[in-house]
């Protein structure tokens, strides 16, 4: 006779607690893949829901869900677990609570779903963005120039990137992509015509390419393509710790059918800066001060471009640091006089906050820190709006409390 025994990993992530199961309950386990129609489950192999009885031992590892009052197990999450048949193992994967049962107003059953270790590629992602590729806002930038755009018409930009090894301290780990960007003879707004009879403008809404005085293509009318094998290969370095790895049998350089699909990066009609809402973003992140930023737990910069900070829950080293609130402030310097608006976006790319402000004659006006902005746990980036074209200059400054120095702080420039 065969026994099936459940546990699933506790609050200390050290050990598993058992779960305690109905003797007659069947447990189907499926392990062919799923619909391979759906992108995000055709990793994962899984059981169909099955109940648990709400029994003492139960109700402390599911933390009385059934009781809308307690905030305990959080049902939306994949928690750790183990199958056991006879006492050894048989599969490693994660229990999703689906639900809890009530019996003349006592609880009664939890309803629990088991899916395989496989990669579940919807609760990697998320609601993850391309802006998220921190390999692609990183390597694959250029100056949008007359000479740039007419180059890249010719012989698109190479680009070559170094991806982190799985497993190794290296990243000494090329990937070489030929023309990543390319710039498509496709207009967004106007129709291209070439007519012989080189004084032909064209009526409204035409441009005649003949037509080199008068006519011509506008700058502003193309728009970029990036080579979709950039980006896959961007989602394999970013989540290769999370499983993510794509076979090479069809994603290579040489399966040309796939190799030569572009995606033309025309997000919305018009030009490419027309009421760009998105504005530019602060890069070239340089670290003033703390000098050793391992220490202080505040944040770190990643990619240049990306600051990141932990926790405010999250112990250092003494628990007393312990539920600290981050804060920030910020300052901008210009080039030249005028309003701006600087937008701090988090990692999903929503505005987490913005701060309008203006410079005349070299003087500008920070954040007040008695006003700075709490930050939770997560990635942040900043970008740049402005009707007048200047250099900028951000200075930021996030701070959390301590026990013992008053606050600790961790300045940077972009």
């Amino acid at each position: 006779m065969i026994n099936l025994q459940l546990y699933i990993l506790n609050e200390n992530g050290q050990s598993y607690d058992e779960v305690e199961l109905y003797d007659n309950e069947t447990v189907s386990y499926t392990q062919s893949l799923q619909d391979v129609r759906d992108i995000s489950k055709v990793f994962s192999d899984f059981t169909r829901t099955f109940n648990v009885p709400a029994s003492r031992t139960n109700n402390i590892i599911f933390k009385h869900f059934y009781n809308y009052f307690i905030d305990g197990f959080d049902p939306k999450k994949r928690h750790k677990a183990k199958i056991f048949l006879n006492y050894e193992l048989y599969k490693e994967g994660y229990i999703k609570l689906e639900g809890a049962t009530t019996k003349d107003n006592r609880p009664f059953t939890y309803r629990l779903t088991f899916f395989g270790s496989g990669v579940i590629l919807k609760d990697v992602f998320r609601e993850k963005k391309l802006s998220s590729l921190s390999y692609l806002i990183s390597n694959f930038k250029f100056d949008y120039t007359s000479a740039n755009v007419k180059q890249y018409l010719q012989d698109g930009k190479d680009e070559i990137f170094y991806p982190p090894i799985k497993g190794s301290t290296s990243t000494v780990n090329p990937v070489d992509i030929k023309d990543a960007i390319v710039f498509p003879l496709i207009s967004h707004t106007d129709r291209m015509i070439y007519d012989s009879n080189a004084s032909y403008t064209g009526v409204s809404g035409e441009t005649n390419l003949a037509n080199v005085t008068n006519g011509g293509l506008s700058l502003t009318e193309l728009k970029p393509a990036i080579r979709v094998h950039a980006i896959i290969k961007a989602i394999e370095a970013q989540y290769k710790e999370s499983g993510i790895e794509f076979t090479t049998d069809f994603f290579n350089d040489t399966n040309l059918p796939y190799y030569n699909l572009y995606l033309w990066l025309h997000t919305k009609t018009g030009g490419l800066f027309t009421d760009q809402e998105g504005g530019t973003y602060f890069e070239d992140f340089t670290v003033v001060s703390p000098s050793d930023t391992g220490t202080t737990g505040v944040g770190i910069i990643q990619n240049d471009n990306t600051f990141t900070t932990p926790d405010p829950a999250q112990v250092i080293s003494n628990p007393k640091r312990a539920d600290k609130q981050r804060s920030l402030s910020l300052s901008v310097e210009t080039t030249v006089s005028g309003p701006f608006t600087v937008i701090i976006y988090d990692e999903q790319g929503n505005e987490f906050s913005s701060y309008t402000g203006s410079q005349t004659n070299g003087v500008y006006t920070p954040i007040p820190e008695k006003d700075a902005i709490e930050i939770d746990k997560g990635s942040y980036r900043f970008a740049v709006r402005s009707s007048t074209p200047s250099d900028f200059t951000i200075k930021v400054r996030v701070t959390r409390p301590t026990t013992t120095l008053g606050k600790r702080e961790f300045n940077f420039t972009g």
